[in-house]
């Protein structure tokens, strides 16, 4: 939940893409679990983001925002997570992503 809570911040402040990036690295190449602070940690340093996202799970704003883009995203048909959009088509889970 503080993984995506985190992207949540980072959409917030235009960097969702670096985040996402940065976060499928540290945990599907070098294997650290984003339950992990640390992996967070690295996510967000690699994505560029300030020091201030690691407080964004604690930010009853940020939560909010997470809690419509999670609505916004239910509507445009995902149900899993990673969900990955390609040539217009959902892909999701690490067997399709």
């Amino acid at each position: 939940l503080a993984a995506m809570r985190i992207a949540a911040y980072a959409e917030s402040v235009g960097a969702a893409r670096e985040f996402a990036l940065a976060a499928f690295r540290v945990h599907f190449v070098e294997g650290h679990p984003l339950s992990e602070g640390y992996a967070l940690a690295r996510a967000v340093s690699a994505a560029g983001l300030s020091r201030e996202a690691m407080d964004a799970p604690f930010d009853p704003e940020v939560k909010l925002h997470l809690h419509r883009l999670t609505e916004e995203a239910s509507r445009a048909g995902v149900f899993g997570v990673p969900t990955v959009a390609v040539a217009g088509e959902l892909c999701w889970g690490g067997r399709q992503a």
